[in-house]
Parts: structure tokens; C-alpha cells; sequence
């Protein structure tokens, strides 16, 4: 099956998300969670590509991931490809097959996570202003 069309430009925020084929689990114990982090790592590190945020399941993994200069196809590929080497080292490849089904990406709007943030800072400056103006009310009721 071929892999789905991605839109892929510079600058551009992305779900990432890939399951375990036949819904397996990818992670068997925390050295592969390790290997997994540190391939995050060096993809953020050869493509330029920032890691906002990670979800490691047993099962399946979550990346929120920018590309200031694209080329997240080429980021996955060594991504999903690396650790599936890995993960199969040492085993027969007939033994255990394909680690890891078809990843699913989505765009995620800039505009949308900025509007996000803004809301969650006006949030906190409420909070703030609130906790203030029952301070300065305490502290006017006990003078």
C-alpha cells in the first residue's frame, strides 16, 4: 500500500502518530524507549526538526514535531526505519516481521497552537491577577 500524500512545507507543525503493526507493542522494555528517545535526538539534530512534545505507549507513539525547513519524510524514514533495525537486531526477520504500521500524520495549524498558548498565558495571568487582588483584600480587611 502506498504511503499516503503528505503536505510538507518549511515551518510547518505535524501530529505524529505510529502503531505497532497488528497493534503489537513497539516498546518492550525501557532500553527500547531509550533507543527511541535518542533517534528523536539525532533526527532533531541532522534535520533540523523540533520535538514540542512525545508520547511513548506500549503500542504506538505521538510526536508534535516542526520542520523550520522541512523534510519530515526524510526525518520519519530514518525515525521508524532505524528503530525497526533495532528492534528486530538479533532476531530473524520472519520471526517477527514489520515492527511498525503505516504512520499517520497530520498539519497542525501555527495559528492554532499559537492561539492555544495565548489562551493558556491569559489563563495564568487570571490566575495570577486573582490571587493578587485576594491578597491585597485579605491584607485591607486585616488592617
Amino acid at each position: 500500500m502506498a504511503h499516503p500524500l503528505r503536505i510538507e512545507y518549511p515551518g510547518a507543525y505535524y501530529h505524529v502518530m505510529n502503531r505497532g503493526l497488528s497493534r503489537r507493542d513497539i516498546f518492550l522494555e525501557d532500553k527500547g524507549r531509550e533507543s527511541f528517545l535518542g533517534l528523536l535526538s539525532d533526527i532533531s539534530r541532522l534535520w533540523k526538526v523540533e520535538i514540542h512534545a512525545y508520547c511513548l505507549m506500549d503500542n504506538h507513539y505521538h510526536l508534535l514535531l516542526q520542520t523550520p525547513k522541512g523534510g519530515l519524510s526524510r526525518a520519519m524514514r530514518h525515525l521508524d526505519g532505524i528503530y525497526t533495525q533495532r528492534t528486530l537486531g538479533g532476531h530473524k526477520h520472519s520471526e517477527i516481521g514489520r515492527v511498525l504500521g503505516l504512520e499517520k500524520t497530520s498539519s497542525v495549524s501555527s495559528a492554532y497552537l499559537r492561539i492555544k498558548a495565548g489562551v493558556e498565558v491569559e489563563r495564568r495571568i487570571a490566575r495570577k491577577a486573582r490571587r493578587i487582588e485576594e491578597e491585597l483584600q485579605k491584607s485591607q480587611g486585616q488592617t
